[in-house]
């Protein structure tokens, strides 16, 4: 099917995109816009093996609804892209069913053998997101603190489980990313879970927004400040000259109080060094690439 087949009407193979058999040639852009249609936990869903199968006598079922999601999923993709930098399409991600599905595996792990397995060779890009989407979950998933041997555990506090289940959404869903770009909302950990999970994905669409950015240029468009500074973490560079670092801290500089003169013989204020470099750190967290996110363990 991937290479086209025998169809009534006027395509025939190879297809064309608008087609309701047509693939690209690379599965991996099959499977993002599934993902970006149904979302992680509708593609485990939908396509892990179930008792419906084998009641259907259309074999190609399976297939024929991940076709759909792709085309469907494309489509919203570039939606999304294009409302970076204009009136944003809106991500929904609820990570109650993901986490619930991935309970699962964790204690039937022989369930996760039926992820993808009616999709045939396009089943494997969903197999390897299933697998690194656990992993990495259960890396930063809140744990029970054990303060002595006979203590109780003490739960991980609510604070702590709303900023997981953030994460979750965006395993759930990688597109609610340009969301919280948009809304000011993101955070160098949104960026290391995305680039983590998905990376191929990511990259794709750091590639895609560069691209829209040239695009509204174009047309004349005017991001506020405010979107400028998330996108410009989102795409790991500055979208203009102001926010470039070394820009940025020449502004702090100017802008900071003015300490007065020291009596000769005395050392500058201890606090005022501190500061200081509480200000560049400020600076270089703002402009840090996923890259050095990822080198500091996503910490923000």
């Amino acid at each position: 099917m991937a290479e086209g087949g025998e169809i009534s009407g006027e395509c025939s193979a190879p297809h064309r995109e608008d087609c309701q058999y047509y693939l690209p040639n690379d599965s991996g852009d099959i499977f993002h816009g599934a993902l970006v249609h149904q979302g992680l936990s509708g593609l485990i869903k939908n396509t892990s093996k179930s008792p419906l199968d084998s009641i259907s006598q259309d074999e190609h079922r399976p297939i024929k609804s991940y076709i759909s999601a792709f085309q469907k999923g494309s489509k919203k993709y570039q939606e999304g892209v294009e409302g970076a930098y204009s009136t944003p399409k809106k991500f929904s991600a609820d990570p109650k069913q993901l986490e619930s599905q991935l309970g699962t595996f964790q204690t039937e792990p022989e369930k996760m053998l039926d992820v993808g397995q009616n999709l045939g060779q396009h089943g494997a890009h969903l197999a390897y997101s299933v697998g690194a989407a656990q992993g990495y979950l259960n890396q930063i998933k809140p744990k029970d603190q054990y303060n002595g041997p006979l203590d109780k555990p003490s739960k991980p506090s609510k604070l702590q489980m709303q900023a997981y289940d953030q994460q979750v959404a965006l395993v759930e869903q990688p597109m609610h990313i340009i969301n919280k770009a948009k809304d000011g909302t993101l955070t160098s950990k949104d960026i290391h879970t995305v680039a983590t999970v998905y990376p191929k994905f990511f990259l794709k669409l750091r590639k895609s927004l560069g691209e829209e950015l040239i695009n509204a240029k174009s047309k004349g468009k005017d991001v506020p400040y405010k979107e400028r500074l998330s996108l410009s973490r989102l795409l790991g560079e500055p979208l203009d000259l102001s926010l470039m670092p070394q820009i940025a801290q020449a502004a702090i500089r100017a802008n900071a109080p003015k300490q007065p003169p020291q009596p000769q013989g005395k050392k500058p204020k201890k606090a005022s060094s501190e500061a200081s470099i509480a200000q560049q750190q400020k600076v270089n967290d703002l402009y840090e690439t996923a890259t050095q996110s990822a080198a500091k363990g996503g910490k923000d």
